[in-house]
């Protein structure tokens, strides 16, 4: 039988992780807050799981290529058409549909789009 001690100690140490994930996503969050709006809605909407912008200091390990440059070689209608999978760049369509509200979705192709 445990005594109430360690159980005690033991939902402490599950409160202060749990304040400490805060933290961390609050922190990541407010790295971001005086960015364009479409960089902290490619930032929530897990872009950079597959996309880095290197020169907005965005770096991910996927495979999908570097979109410092995207605004230079499409325009704002191409790139809402291949994140939506609504067209095809290179003969591929973008590998998942962008979810996120048609408001976010102008942010977000707007600051691609700014990226030249």
């Amino acid at each position: 039988m445990m005594c109430a001690f360690s159980r005690t100690g033991s939902f402490a140490r599950s409160i202060l992780m749990g304040a400490c994930l805060l933290g961390v996503m609050f922190a990541s969050r407010a790295a971001y807050a005086d960015d364009p709006p479409g960089k902290a809605v490619f930032v929530a909407a897990g872009c950079p799981q597959c996309h880095s912008v290197t020169e907005q200091g965005i770096k991910s390990d996927g495979d999908a290529g570097d979109l410092s440059k995207v605004g230079a070689k499409h325009d704002a209608a191409t790139i809402e058409k291949f994140i939506t999978k609504q067209a095809e760049l290179n003969g591929k369509k973008h590998k998942k549909k962008y979810q996120g509200s048609d408001d976010d979705l102008k942010k977000l192709v707007a600051w691609l789009a700014s990226l030249k």
